[in-house]
């Protein structure tokens, strides 16, 4: 996926962008709903994809620490802290686990799926104020900036909600 261009914030009108961050916000990753799977049961999307960064055969000792944080941002810090452990080949799979991931949370919230397709068509960013690869980051005067993978992904499984709608409506 090629990086979205900078834009400046103060310019969207019509609501035709809706901007999501943080814990609160039960599009983030950090959000905590409880996620099956792999196999196993996680506390948040943001825990499983953290997770599925290491070999299980190898990293056992790490999978457990991550499995034992009780936020998800705790997850990510020992993520990070493991850094030089994550599996070969992680950047060439990391996108397709994560839309894994939001689907499988999706399908199994169903709450939080249909207030996803209730954004319509509506582009979705994350406003992370340090993240510019999964998200994207505004500067002092308004500029963002970044590439804004996570909204993407929700905009990718959104439309596999869409479609599935459709079909069930045949």
């Amino acid at each position: 996926m090629p990086p979205t261009p900078p834009f400046d914030r103060r310019q969207i009108t019509g609501g035709d962008v809706e901007f999501f961050y943080d814990h609160t916000h039960p599009f983030a990753n950090v959000f905590s709903s409880t996620i099956n799977y792999g196999g196993s049961e996680y506390r948040s999307a943001e825990q499983a994809y953290q997770s599925m960064k290491f070999n299980p055969e190898q990293d056992a000792h790490i999978l457990e620490a991550i499995m034992q944080a009780t936020e998800a941002g705790q997850a990510k810090v020992i993520s990070r802290t493991f850094s030089a452990h994550i599996r070969p080949g992680w950047n060439d799979i990391k996108f397709r686990i994560m839309i894994k991931i939001v689907l499988a949370k999706m399908e199994q919230h169903p709450e939080i799926a249909e207030r996803l397709l209730n954004t319509g068509n509506r582009v979705l960013v994350e406003d992370a104020p340090d993240d510019p690869c999964w998200g994207m980051v505004t500067n002092e005067v308004g500029v963002v900036s970044g590439s804004n993978y996570m909204g993407r992904v929700l905009m990718f499984v959104r439309y596999i909600l869409q479609k599935r709608e459709k079909v069930a409506e045949v």
